[in-house]
């Protein structure tokens, strides 16, 4: 039975196959395909990173696990004291640094992301990795440091496609408060105490009382004065 809609005709009958040669089109068209798909995939040439397992390996050992090694035991402990969470000593000098260098009591450090580019990235995770604003995929760190250039906290591993709130969503730096385990390091401002230290970060983070930004719309002249203290500090 034909049923005709406009100029088009509708043909309501179960499909049958004519003869074989129908199905000898279809299989030809289904090799055609494959055919072209495998040399597209063909032209996508990889680039052939040679790495030296050998020597990277005889390095390692050499300078740390050999018999006279390049770097002692002291040495190693100090590097890993980079990553050290700070104690409640260390946020008191903090503080006290910031304020005769800053004039900024209670000032812990500052916060902020970073991207780092990753030009070898895969080319089926580039999509996750790449953000229309940046030429080549990246991965994002983000890092805190003292006054005196200790970085005690990096976070590094989220794509680049992803902004400063998801990277601070998925790292560790506030997993103290949330777990009620963090020190506990007053410090005063116009005689009102506070008990924990602030980061200094821009514009794009929550308003949260342990970040202070920088005024967006100035109306005196001590906003003002605050504002290029807290861009200058910051950077």
């Amino acid at each position: 039975m034909q049923k005709h809609i406009g100029s088009t005709t509708i043909i309501d009958e179960p499909f049958e196959w004519s003869n074989d040669s129908s199905l000898e089109v279809f299989a030809n068209a289904i090799e055609s395909e494959e055919a072209e798909s495998s040399t597209a995939r063909s032209r996508v040439k990889r680039k052939v990173v040679n790495r030296n397992h050998w020597t990277a390996s005889k390095r390692l050992h050499r300078n740390y696990f050999c018999e006279e090694p390049k770097y002692d035991d002291d040495f190693f402990e100090d590097s890993t004291e980079y990553l050290r969470k700070p104690t409640t000593h260390d946020l008191q000098c903090s503080f006290q640094a910031h304020e005769e260098r800053h004039h900024l009591p209670g000032m812990t450090g500052s916060l902020d992301c970073t991207h780092l580019v990753w030009k070898m990235c895969p080319m089926e995770w580039r999509g996750q990795y790449k953000r229309g604003d940046h030429e080549y995929p990246s991965i994002m760190l983000e890092a805190t440091a003292s006054q005196d250039l200790w970085i005690w906290h990096a976070f590094f591993g989220p794509p680049g496609a992803l902004n400063d709130i998801n990277v601070l969503q998925q790292s560790t730096l506030f997993l103290p408060e949330r777990m009620g385990t963090t020190s506990y390091c007053p410090f005063s401002v116009n005689w009102r105490t506070y008990r924990r230290g602030y980061y200094l970060v821009d514009d794009i983070y929550l308003t949260c009382s342990t970040f202070v930004k920088a005024y967006k719309y100035l109306t005196d002249e001590k906003e003002k004065m605050f504002k290029t203290a807290q861009e200058a500090v910051r950077k």
